[in-house]
């Protein structure tokens, strides 16, 4: 906007006009390009993130199994030493 010499606007410069919207849209495309990035990185590291999780649930599971064997495996031993633990005798003087 141009104004005169008593400052009241009188004319509307529509050349600037034109640059500053240009401006402001290649502004607004780089940040659209920006989140877009960010949302594809985004996008990437949650798949990742799901393949891990995956993969540790599935190490849960055998882990599990194993721990389940190994209790199992000491309840046998425990029970077969309970039976074959010979009792103590304490002898008597008189």
């Amino acid at each position: 906007m141009v104004h005169d010499e008593a400052g009241k606007p009188y004319s509307v410069r529509y050349d600037a006009v034109n640059a500053m919207l240009l401006n402001e849209s290649l502004k607004e495309h780089r940040r659209v390009e920006e989140q877009q990035a960010s949302i594809t990185q985004l996008k990437s590291n949650a798949a990742k993130q799901d393949g891990t999780i995956s993969e540790l649930k599935k190490d849960i599971g055998i882990l599990s199994a194993h721990l389940e064997e190994q209790a199992a495996q000491v309840q046998q031993v425990s029970a077969h030493l309970a039976a074959t633990q010979p009792t103590t005798r304490i002898a008597a003087n008189q």
